[in-house]
């Protein structure tokens, strides 16, 4: 066993696919840590399969972003904290290199998903159990992990953060009950992408040359759905309702993709009434009741209205400190402005938007490509495929509605590690086009037109 643990700690990347995924784990100022390790674990990968490292169409489109907001440090009414959101950008794209990069055949995709499934399990269990130590049974236990850790380095840092959050609400590795239930529905689809569909991904052994048994297929498929479960309740007891109606819209998508699986739904949903806390469906039901929270948000708005009025192409600047200054100068303290649509307007007026909702829909049209292509007489069509692969284009389709449905409500690229999650997906949608419709996925260096496209190759040589 020990014999092969150290053949997988020298492969580098599963490595880089281990750091990117572990960057939801640990506090935000680690990020940079985490996004650098991973791509210099795929810069290594690379060598040795002579390669380098590589960018799809939904990589390329965030770039463009990525320039307008760096072009926004100029007007930005506080350029030092904007020159912060710049750069975590900036870092939080490094794990999207990575992950490209490596994903060069679908075990590797698997294994990425694998490693996804059990740090997001792992997330959503401590949320849970921080509930029920912090309610329940009232033990004064923190319900944010690394609470002491992050008090300790942003004491150092010159710009306040709010850490304290009161209450029962659990953050779990997070730092805010309502970032962390938006990383877990922002990755739930992919959980379900494997539990339900054929997917199956080795973790610390290589890809076996023959398929599994079918006693551990069910076991992994098994560990899949516990890891599902735990991210779940993870997300329930955060008392998030934008994202329970984000949860709502991910699985409402795969009900109409998947309408033949109704009994599990009712399972699951039958399961959920009876184990949830009475405090959990309350907060459920309160939604769309007008309480000081939605109260705040429709004075937000209206500040945000009057803000594009007057910014209406390229907006205030990147960052939510301006937005935190726009809503403060109107006697409001909220950090932003509690709408993802609102706050790329605000921000980065049309230009911005259009920039960022053109990076989001390219996402959405990555899943309905990929569903087409698994439908018989396709030209990529190929049978032992369909279901991982039109199992993945609903997944990215639900991400997308998921995103969509939070932001009405929140803004769900607030912090790093969020960021880091929204292009870590990015590299999941380019690498699923790549490996199953042969979509082009460009050497960085070779972004210009007529840039050499990389070609995936299997374990026998062929193109997957």
């Amino acid at each position: 066993m020990l014999s092969k643990q150290k053949g997988w700690w020298r492969e580098p990347w599963r490595l880089s696919l281990l750091f990117a995924v572990l960057i939801p784990f640990f506090s935000d100022f680690s990020t940079p840590v985490w996004a650098v390790a991973s791509l210099v674990a795929a810069l290594c990968d690379a060598r040795r399969r002579g390669a380098s490292l590589s960018a799809g169409p939904a990589g390329q489109l965030l770039i463009l972003y990525l320039a307008f907001i760096l072009l926004g440090l100029i007007y930005a009414r506080d350029r030092f904290t904007s020159l912060g959101v710049v750069l975590m950008w900036l870092i939080l794209y490094l794990p999207y290199l990575a992950v490209t990069t490596v994903l060069c055949n679908r075990e590797r995709l698997k294994t990425a998903l694998t490693m996804l499934a059990a740090v997001t399990g792992m997330i959503g269990l401590i949320g849970a159990v921080q509930y029920l130590l912090a309610g329940p049974l009232a033990l004064p236990v923190p319900i944010q992990l690394w609470q002491a850790v992050d008090e300790a380095v942003y004491a150092l840092f010159p710009v306040d953060f709010i850490l304290n959050i009161n209450g029962i609400r659990p953050a779990a590795t997070f730092n805010n009950p309502n970032v962390c239930a938006e990383y877990l529905f922002m990755v739930f689809p992919f959980l379900l992408c494997a539990v339900f569909s054929k997917l199956y991904g080795p973790f610390l052994r290589g890809p076996s040359v023959q398929p599994p048994s079918l006693h551990r297929s069910r076991m992994r498929r098994a560990f899949f759905f516990v890891c599902a479960a735990a991210a779940a309740a993870g997300l329930a007891v955060t008392f998030s309702r934008g994202s329970y109606l984000a949860l709502l819209a991910v699985i409402g998508v795969f009900c109409v993709f998947y309408p033949r699986k109704w009994p599990l739904y009712l399972l699951a949903a039958a399961a959920v009434l009876l184990m949830l806390p009475d405090a959990v469906i309350g907060r459920f039901l309160s939604i769309g009741a007008i309480d000081n929270s939605i109260a705040e948000r429709l004075s937000v708005w209206k500040v945000g209205f009057d803000s594009i009025a007057q910014h209406p192409l390229i907006g205030i600047g990147p960052g939510t400190y301006n937005t935190w200054y726009l809503l403060r100068d109107a006697g409001i303290n909220a950090p932003h402005m509690h709408n993802l649509f609102l706050q790329l307007l605000t921000e980065g007026g049309i230009i911005g938007f259009t920039l960022m909702g053109t990076v989001i829909a390219w996402v959405f049209r990555d899943g309905v490509r990929l569903i087409r292509s698994a439908r018989p007489g396709q030209p990529r069509y190929r049978p032992e495929l369909r279901s991982e692969q039109r199992m993945l284009g609903v997944a990215l389709i639900a991400f997308v509605a998921g995103l969509l449905v939070d932001g009405l409500v929140d803004f769900p690229l607030l912090t790093p590690r969020l960021v880091g999650t929204f292009t870590l997906v990015l590299a999941l949608a380019d690498a699923s086009g790549h490996l199953y419709r042969g979509e082009q996925v460009h050497a960085l260096r070779r972004l210009l037109p007529g840039g050499k496209p990389r070609t995936a190759i299997g374990k026998g040589g062929e193109r997957l």
